[in-house]
């Protein structure tokens, strides 16, 4: 029976080969047809066979009837054969991501290389690859893997000295001690901020043991590994929000050079914007700054740009930031250089809303009138965020009648909408009080007042500051 194109997309070997890069592709021919890696000749021919149909795999004679006929040079189809040479070539593959991975962390040559080297008692070949290794840990970053490398490292050279058997005045002991402990700390307390945040949104529970005793060992002893003490005062930020002490804390560590990698300090930087941003749903609106100069110091440090790329709700809170704490020259400069790194997709749409909230915030309403009406609504949140400052652009200029005719069409837009979740029912409050205030008598002070009321008493109104600015 004839396999279908869909049906070879789906094989385990063709799912593996999609996701390769053409310098990966090039890597895998030179991996298949070394003897070290590969003995089969076979499978280096199937892989010949494939690759002009790299990258999609999608040519509509491909099936394992194909596939058998060209490597095996026979009609007389046999699937079990074809299947086997299919799963072999897989395997291969496989062993290369894995080679790939290896060799893409030098530190992980240079502790296989020490152990080996160790275990035939090749001293000066040792000694020399230990101070080549100690040179390119003064070069590296630090993050949890690293950590895990400098155990071994420390590891080795006590297993080493200790084969040689001879009397030591000194040895290596306390170093593994040292660097086991901090191996082990900084990943116990990212797991157990992890562990927090699902339970906070998830309401997940979790027994991530040994973590107050962890804590309290930290609190007696001076830490300098800069990773445990990240982790150590970001978790605490979680678990024990009313001691400001703690956010300072991290944040002054964040604030110095810390060479770790930006991947692990973006991670410490989101713990420290999430104790901002939860106090400000309290009320404590002076965290607004803290946020701000978290939301800098990152972009000054250069880890969280990737994050811009990524998540345009980033972008869009960090420009929320800035305008609420009134830094007005500094949105501007931040909508105008980031705004490179936003998706080619909706990167227009997203610069033009941006910008219109900032001129908006800026009273220059004709301006963001102009930039709202250049957004091209490809997205559906930037649409509905789009529409509402529309309506209230036009409120603001006074063209009531514009801000009606929007305000309805941005109601029907909102129910023919079904993927929306809870964000429709945002969309709708929002809507539903913004039509209230087009329809209130401004010359009634008891109308005004009942309804200033029922604004103030609104959860989830993400507009209720300027619809009681407007009221007053």
């Amino acid at each position: 029976m004839s396999l279908s194109k869909n049906d070879i997309q789906s094989s385990k070997l063709i799912q593996l080969l999609i996701t390769l890069r053409p310098d990966e592709i090039k890597g895998l021919q030179r991996f298949v047809i070394s003897p070290i890696h590969n003995r089969r000749s076979k499978v280096s021919d199937l892989l010949n066979i494939l690759t002009p149909y790299y990258p999609r795999f999608d040519g509509s004679e491909l099936s394992r009837q194909f596939l058998h006929q060209q490597l095996f040079k026979t009609s007389k189809f046999n699937d079990l054969e074809i299947r086997r040479t299919m799963s072999q070539l897989a395997g291969v593959a496989e062993d290369f991501l894995a080679w790939t991975e290896y060799n893409q962390n030098p530190s992980n040559v240079a502790v296989h290389k020490l152990s080996a080297l160790r275990k035939r008692g090749l001293q000066k070949h040792f000694d020399k690859t230990t101070r080549d290794t100690q040179q390119l840990l003064r070069q590296q970053q630090t993050d949890l893997n690293q950590q895990l490398f400098l155990f071994q490292f420390e590891q080795e050279q006590e297993a080493f000295a200790e084969q040689l058997g001879a009397r030591r005045s000194t040895t290596h002991i306390q170093e593994v001690s040292d660097r086991l402990d901090h191996f082990y700390m900084a990943n116990k307390l990212k797991l157990a901020c992890t562990a927090v945040s699902y339970q906070q949104v998830f309401k997940h529970q979790y027994d991530i043991k040994l973590t107050i005793e962890v804590l309290a060992l930290l609190a007696q002893t001076e830490q300098a590994d800069p990773l445990v003490n990240l982790y150590r005062f970001g978790l605490l930020t979680m678990t024990e929000p009313e001691n400001e002490n703690h956010f300072q804390q991290l944040k002054t560590l964040l604030q110095q050079d810390l060479h770790i990698e930006p991947k692990e300090e973006r991670n410490i930087h989101v713990l420290g914007q999430n104790f901002c941003i939860r106090n400000v749903n309290r009320g404590q609106q002076q965290y607004f700054n803290e946020l701000f100069e978290l939301y800098k110091l990152g972009l000054q440090k250069g880890v969280i740009q990737s994050e811009l790329s990524q998540f345009a709700p980033a972008f869009k809170n960090i420009v929320s930031t800035g305008l609420r704490v009134r830094q007005f020259d500094w949105v501007e400069s931040f909508i105008n250089t980031y705004s490179e790194l936003l998706d080619k997709k909706n990167r227009s749409d997203f610069r033009n809303y941006n910008m219109a909230r900032l001129r908006f915030d800026q009273e220059r309403f004709q301006e963001a009138k102009t930039l709202l009406q250049e957004v091209r609504f490809k997205d559906v949140f930037i649409t509905l965020n789009a529409r509402v400052l529309l309506i209230k652009t036009f409120y603001e200029l006074d063209q009531l009648d514009l801000a009606e005719h929007q305000l309805r069409n941005t109601q029907n837009f909102v129910s023919r909408q079904k993927n929306l979740s809870y964000h429709a029912d945002i969309f709708k409050k929002n809507l539903r009080f913004l039509s209230k205030l087009l329809r209130v008598n401004l010359a009634d002070a008891k109308e005004i007042k009942a309804l200033a009321t029922e604004i103030s008493e609104q959860k989830g109104l993400t507009e209720a500051r300027w619809l009681l600015s407007k009221l007053k």
